[in-house]
């Protein structure tokens, strides 16, 4: 298992690529029109929601991200296909516990889940340490 500064290594690196291309991992200005709890109820519309990455599960050329703020959970899905080309490339760049804005239409996945489908995001405060343990807490 990797020790906390071998983690934080590898997101200060990512911290660094962000830089190199020219976007700012900590922007002064952030559009949300919706909490998550808004957006939830706001099928087929297209919202724009802030919140914490808790979870990213890749499945091919699609992943699913967890976020959350203070009004609740949501989940999101990045498709290669309908995902803005500069978005794309910021993607792999995403670590679990970055503060990111999400701009997409709200509907269910196959599975049921209410999800927002991300046709843009960006990153607005990259973590550079990783979420404590759910287990061993602080």
């Amino acid at each position: 298992m990797p020790t906390i500064d071998e983690l934080r290594k590898v997101r200060l690196d990512k911290l660094a690529i962000l830089k190199k291309k020219g976007l700012d991992p900590y922007p002064a200005d952030v559009s949300r029109d919706h909490t998550i709890a808004e957006a939830r109820s706001a099928k087929g519309k297209t919202v724009v929601i802030v919140g914490r990455v808790m979870s990213l599960r890749g499945h091919g050329k699609i992943v699913f991200g967890d976020v959350v703020d203070v009004s609740g959970k949501i989940q999101i899905v990045f498709k290669e296909d309908i995902l803005d080309k500069g978005s794309q490339a910021v993607l792999e760049l995403l670590d679990i516990g970055d503060f990111v804005e999400c701009k997409g239409e709200v509907g269910a996945t196959e599975a049921g889940e209410i999800s927002v489908f991300a046709l843009s995001f960006r990153i607005i405060a990259k973590a550079v340490r990783p979420l404590p343990d759910v287990w061993h807490g602080l």
